[in-house]
C-alpha cells in the first residue's frame, strides 16, 4: 500500500506578516517526494505569477521554491501546490498559503531589557559584523542591548551605565569589530559634563583613554559628543564642545583621534568662542578626512560644514547650507554622497529638506513633501556605494526615504499609533539601513530595511 504524502511543515508559516524577502521557501513532507516545474504556483497581487525554480532535498522529503528574480517588498505572497507526487506515485496533500514581506522587518522591542519604564531619550541603533544590531536603552541609566540572529531576543551587554540624566550618547565600530561608545557624564553633584568613552571587551565597558575633562561644559542636551571611525584606516574620531573658562554653555569645537593609548586633538579648533557650536555631526571620509556639522548661536548664525585640510585648518564648505533669511535648523545630519561630498538633512521652510554640495556651491537636493518638523533630530546615513538615506519624526509620526536622488522615495516604516519620536538611523556593512525610535516614551521600535 502506498503511504500518502502529508505536509509536515511549511516556511513561511501562514499569514506571518514579517517574512525577509531572503526567507527560504520549503515544504516539508513525512515521505520522499518528487516534482516537475508545474508542481507549484508562487503568486504576488492580483495573481500574478511569479517565475520559481525548484529543488528537493537529498532525502527527498523537502521542496524548497526560490524565485527567479528577486521579490521586492513590500508585497504579499501566495503558494499554491498543483500535484507533488511521493516517489510511489501517490498524490501527495496540497496546500495554498500567504505570508507577506513588509517594507521594513520587524524587530522585537528593546524594552524587555528594560521593562516599561519611563524613556529619557530615544533609542541609538548600531550595526555590526554579521549585521548584529545593538540599541540603547536609557531609563534607569544608559544600557546597551544586542540583538541575536532571529530577530526577537536582546541580551544586555553589561551592567547600566550610572547617569542621573540620559544624555544621548554616540556608538561606533573599533577595526577590529568592538563596540565604542562616547558619551557624557557629570563629574560629580553640581559639576560640568565630561566626556567619558568605553569599549565593549565582551563582558564589560572598559575605559577608552582617559575622560575628556575639558569637555561639554553644562551644554547636557544640545552638545552631545559623536564618534565615528574611518572606513578604510579603521581610524576613530570624537566631536565634542567644551566651555571657555568660567562661563557656562558650549564655546569651543574640537575633534580629537585616538593613538597611542590616547585622545589627542586634530588640529585646530573647529570653532571658537564667538560661534557657540552646538548639534553636532561627524562623519570620516574613507581617506580618514572628517567632516563636522554644527549650528552657530554665536556671532556666525547658520549651520556650517567644515573639512580637515592638509595643514591642520578645518576649511568651511562653502558657505552656509541655510538659504537665505532661513534660521539656523537644529535638528540637521549629516553624510557623504557617493563623490564624497558632503550632504545636509535639515527643517527648511517648514518641512524635511536636503542641501547637497556640488563641488562649489550648496544646492538643494529634494524635500519631504509632508509640511512639518518634529522636534527632534532628523538622520542621513550612506550605505557606503553612494546610496543616501533619511530618517524624521513629524507631527507624531515617522517617515523614512532614499534620497539618492531629488525625488525622494519614501519608505514606509509602518509605525504602530502613538506619539513617536525618531532616535536613530545607521546603515551596517552590508548596506542596509536601520531605524530605532520611541513611541509614547515607553516602547522602543527597531526596524530593518527589507531587501
Amino acid at each position: 500500500m502506498k503511504q500518502p504524502g502529508a505536509i509536515v511543515s511549511v516556511s513561511p508559516a501562514e499569514n506571518d506578516d514579517n517574512v525577509s524577502v531572503h526567507a527560504p521557501i520549503t515544504i516539508e513532507y513525512n515521505v520522499p517526494v518528487q516534482v516537475t516545474p508545474s508542481s507549484v504556483t508562487l503568486s504576488g497581487p492580483n495573481a500574478a505569477v511569479i517565475a520559481t525554480t525548484l529543488r528537493v532535498s537529498d532525502d527527498g522529503k523537502t521542496v524548497t521554491v526560490a524565485p527567479i528574480a528577486e521579490v521586492p517588498a513590500p508585497t504579499k505572497l501566495t503558494l499554491t501546490i498543483n500535484e507533488i507526487r511521493t516517489r510511489e506515485g501517490a498524490i501527495a496533500e496540497k496546500k495554498t498559503w500567504s505570508w507577506t514581506l513588509p517594507a521594513w522587518l520587524r524587530v522585537e522591542a528593546a524594552n524587555q531589557i528594560a521593562g516599561e519604564a519611563a524613556l529619557w531619550s530615544s533609542p541609538i541603533v548600531a550595526v555590526g559584523s554579521a549585521d548584529k544590531i545593538i540599541t540603547t536603552v536609557s531609563n534607569k541609566g544608559l544600557t546597551l542591548a544586542q540583538l541575536d540572529g532571529s530577530l526577537n531576543t536582546w541580551s544586555q551587554m553589561g551592567d547600566p551605565l550610572d547617569i542621573p540624566a540620559a544624555p544621548r550618547p554616540s556608538l561606533a565600530f573599533d577595526k577590529d569589530g568592538a563596540l565604542v561608545m562616547a558619551y557624557m557624564a557629570p563629574k560629580g553633584p553640581q559639576l560640568p559634563y565630561e566626556i567619558r568613552v568605553r569599549r565593549w571587551s565582551g563582558s564589560a565597558w572598559e575605559p577608552m583613554g582617559q575622560a575628556l575633562d575639558d569637555a561639554a561644559g553644562m551644554c547636557p542636551y544640545a552638545c552631545f559628543p559623536v564618534i565615528a571611525r574611518a572606513r578604510d584606516t579603521g581610524q576613530l574620531f570624537v566631536a565634542y564642545t567644551r566651555p571657555v573658562p568660567g562661563e557656562p554653555g558650549p564655546e569651543t569645537l574640537v575633534v580629537k583621534t585616538f593613538a597611542d593609548g590616547q585622545w589627542k586633538q586634530v588640529g585646530s579648533v573647529v570653532s571658537d568662542s564667538s560661534q557657540g557650536a552646538r548639534y553636532l555631526a561627524l562623519v570620516i571620509a574613507d581617506s580618514g578626512v572628517p567632516f563636522v556639522l554644527y549650528t552657530s548661536e554665536g556671532d556666525t548664525k547658520g549651520t556650517w560644514v567644515k573639512k580637515l585640510s592638509q595643514d591642520g585648518s578645518w576649511a568651511t564648505v562653502g558657505s552656509t547650507p541655510n538659504l537665505p533669511n532661513e534660521n539656523p535648523a537644529y535638528n540637521n545630519s549629516l553624510a557623504l554622497d557617493a563623490s564624497g561630498n558632503p550632504a545636509v538633512l535639515g527643517c527648511y521652510g517648514g518641512k524635511y529638506q536636503l542641501r547637497r554640495f556640488d563641488g562649489n556651491q550648496w544646492v538643494g537636493g529634494g524635500e519631504n513633501s509632508r509640511a512639518g518638523c518634529g522636534t527632534y533630530e532628523s538622520f542621513l546615513a550612506s550605505n557606503g556605494s553612494g546610496r543616501l538615506f533619511a530618517f524624521w519624526s513629524s507631527s507624531g509620526v515617522v517617515q523614512a526615504a532614499d534620497v539618492t536622488n531629488a525625488n525622494w522615495q519614501l519608505l514606509d516604516p509602518t509605525p504602530s499609533s502613538g506619539n513617536l519620536r525618531a532616535g536613530s538611523l545607521t546603515v551596517g556593512p552590508t548596506g542596509i539601513p536601520v531605524i530605532g525610535w520611541a513611541e509614547d516614551n515607553k516602547t522602543i521600535r527597531v526596524r530593518r530595511l527589507n531587501r
